[in-house]
């Protein structure tokens, strides 16, 4: 990329590039292919081209770039999520193919392109884009945070997914498995670093799944829109209710206690029932701190906690529409 304020200029700078590639080149053995080289110019009002597929700027900022393909995959997004709804609809792992379809229109040349992630607006625009669909594969309240949403899910962050493609294409392309795998591990414990930093949004989740690995390498996991909502403590939860306005207070309504996602699964007498029969099928209780890794830990033990919450949040909202009504 070669710029210039006039034509005497722009040709003494892009002949100089020339030579220095060339003797480059020609010190490693290569050669140029003139019939396969082209010069783009920029310039006019626009200032930015489309070149195989990237938006090129006179700046070489790639901004125009990122703009261009947060539209684009925003409206894929937009036709993805209306057959993703929260309650039925296609499995949280269908869900997450359906989402790579619009992690993979914005990953396009993300090795060239990566740098323009520093500015924190261009980031907000594909964080932006990931949530909506994370909303649907998470079958989330729309009030989770990112953050949130990344772990229940298990999908990388975007920009960490930026990262990685940048660091394979380092790597020789990185297309030796051992490089892959080294790639992976490297980007885990990038987003492991930020989870555990993280003192604002998800402390809840934090608190459920301290550790990423375990839970995002897990291949039998499972969410939908009652398991969501008690991993983030967005639902049906005197806590949440009182937060956003909607209850006056945060009580429970069959014991008194704080209504949190902890004290409707774990502690509150309404629903002693469904956790003794569990209890005594898996011989040991649970709390907040190890429900996750129990989970995790089984298949078979895993739906079996799952089912458990599930059928609590179910009964739970039917009750309080029944109260309503």
């Amino acid at each position: 990329m070669v710029t210039a304020e006039d034509e005497d200029d722009l040709t003494y700078r892009v002949n100089e590039s020339l030579r220095r590639i060339d003797y480059w080149m020609e010190n490693h053995c290569l050669e140029l292919a003139p019939q396969k080289t082209e010069a783009v110019i920029l310039k006019g009002p626009s200032g930015a081209v489309k070149y195989l597929g990237i938006t090129i700027d006179v700046r070489g900022s790639y901004g125009c770039h990122i703009i261009n393909v947060a539209k684009k995959a925003e409206n894929r997004a937009a036709g993805l999520m209306r057959i993703m709804p929260n309650i039925r609809g296609p499995s949280s792992g269908k869900r997450e193919i359906l989402c790579g379809v619009v992690h993979s229109t914005i990953l396009y040349g993300a090795p060239i392109w990566c740098e323009a992630l520093r500015i924190r607006r261009y980031r907000t625009m594909l964080e932006g884009v990931q949530r909506r669909m994370l909303l649907r594969v998470g079958s989330a309240y729309r009030t989770t945070s990112p953050v949130a949403l990344q772990v229940i899910t298990g999908v990388i962050p975007i920009d960490l997914m930026v990262e990685e493609r940048r660091y394979l294409y380092e790597m020789a392309n990185g297309q030796e498995l051992a490089i892959r795998k080294a790639a992976g591990g490297r980007v885990l414990n990038l987003w492991q670093r930020r989870w555990e930093l993280n003192d604002e949004k998800g402390q809840w989740t934090k608190r459920l799944i301290p550790d990423l690995r375990p839970w995002v390498t897990y291949r039998h996991r499972r969410i939908d829109f009652y398991i969501s909502q008690f991993l983030t403590g967005h639902g049906s939860f005197g806590t949440y209710t009182q937060r956003l306005g909607i209850s006056e207070n945060a009580f429970c309504v069959y014991c008194g206690e704080e209504d949190s996602p902890e004290h409707t699964v774990l502690y509150c007498h309404r629903w002693a029932p469904y956790r003794i029969a569990i209890y005594g099928e898996l011989g040991f209780q649970l709390t907040a701190e190890t429900l996750v890794a129990h989970m995790i830990e089984d298949k078979r033990q895993g739906n079996t906690i799952g089912n458990m919450i599930r059928t609590i949040m179910q009964d739970k909202e039917k009750e309080r529409r029944a109260r309503e009504n």
